[in-house]
């Protein structure tokens, strides 16, 4: 895996990133599979939290 201003750099280089993008890596190790129903919750200290349920496009509606 690239260093961290390696990844921003190249980046760069294919597309415009502008003042407060946000450039999402990947997973951290260990994390497993998305499942039904999973609750998934994101933050930026100062800036807000984004939480939301997993859902199985093929599961029938409850």
């Amino acid at each position: 895996m690239l260093p961290q201003a390696d990844r921003i750099s190249y980046l760069s280089s294919v597309m415009k990133l502008e003042p407060h993008d946000i450039v999402a890596t990947g997973t951290p190790e260990g994390v497993g599979p998305l499942l039904d129903g999973d609750w998934v919750e994101a933050g930026i200290d100062g800036i807000g939290v984004l939480r939301f349920e997993a859902r199985n496009e093929n599961r029938e509606a409850r």
